[in-house]
């Protein structure tokens, strides 16, 4: 009722853990590692931009006929 949103992290990431432990986890094999705490942002991104009215409008999105994208946030300070 206050506008509260949720994020399944287990159902958007769970999968990409899986598959890519050594990566996606840290020496423990139980906490994310930087990595994976960046996937885990990147996840949370979207919902939190759009709760505060900072998402941008569709035609903001990047446009793939010229080859524009997303990447990871993990790989933005490369």
């Amino acid at each position: 009722e206050r506008g509260g949103r949720t994020v399944s992290l287990g159902d958007l990431l769970g999968p990409e853990f899986a598959a890519n432990p050594r990566e996606l986890f840290g020496p423990d094999n139980y906490h994310p590692s930087a990595e994976g705490y960046a996937t885990a942002a990147m996840a949370v991104l979207p919902t939190l931009c759009a709760a505060l009215g900072l998402w941008p409008a569709e035609e903001e999105h990047p446009d793939e006929a010229r080859r524009e994208g997303i990447l990871p946030v993990a790989r933005a300070a490369a």
